[in-house]
């Protein structure tokens, strides 16, 4: 079981073959829950493993499907297939994190994915985790046309975690887009200032910027 992680097909190859190989793993899961659930009082690791690579795998379709453009169905995995309230802290998160996403990209489901966001505990998250939630929150306010809150949600997740490239990355690019929308040059030095923290970061960002930093060094302003 262990190694049915690095067992998977590609993340290209059609979602059918996906969830074909994830529901009959999910079958063996769930007899392994079921086997050892007498040991609730002293907690057996196979009893805790099938929750945990149970919930592992049904946030991994939920993933290859939303990567694939099946953003509704993404959301539909999350929702149905787990089954149970037990969930360890690392899929939690994760679920949450993938079905914002799949929001993200599904007309009219913005406010439900604020919704769940702001019905979250955070409490049990790590930093990482929680800078992570806000800088989802920023994107969902971005997409509802709320600058200000979208900006404030930036600025909350790079004071909890200032080493979340992703964070840099997202906030430059809001910048980057405000600077296109309205022509003001004073969004585009934030967009610069947040792209060359996200490389200072991370500098595997490098490549993907430098065009951007060499094409804005030849503007006259």
């Amino acid at each position: 079981l262990e190694t049915w992680r690095l067992r998977t097909p590609n993340s290209w190859d059609p979602l059918g073959q996906w969830y074909d190989l994830l529901q009959w793993r999910n079958h063996i899961y769930n007899i392994i829950i079921s086997a050892f659930k007498t040991f609730q009082d002293q907690p057996h690791h196979m009893h805790q493993m099938g929750y945990r690579d149970k919930a592992w795998s049904i946030n991994k379709l939920a993933s290859i499907a939303r990567q694939q453009g099946l953003y509704s169905l993404s959301t539909d995995v999350l929702k149905t297939l787990y089954g149970y309230y037990q969930m360890e802290v690392q899929e939690a998160f994760t679920k949450i994190r993938e079905q914002v996403l799949a929001c993200l990209n599904i007309q009219g489901e913005l406010v439900s994915a604020l919704n769940l966001i702001n019905t979250t505990n955070l409490e049990f998250f790590p930093q990482q985790y929680k800078a992570e939630i806000f800088r989802l929150r920023a994107c969902v306010y971005q997409k509802l046309n709320n600058s200000e809150l979208a900006h404030s949600n930036f600025s909350t997740s790079l004071s909890i975690d200032p080493t979340l490239a992703e964070g840099w990355l997202s906030w430059g690019s809001y910048c980057e887009d405000v600077y296109e929308a309205h022509g003001n040059s004073t969004y585009l030095e934030y967009a610069a200032s947040c792209f060359l923290q996200a490389v200072k970061v991370d500098n595997t960002l490098a490549d993907k910027l430098m065009s951007k930093f060499l094409l804005w060094l030849s503007f006259d302003e």
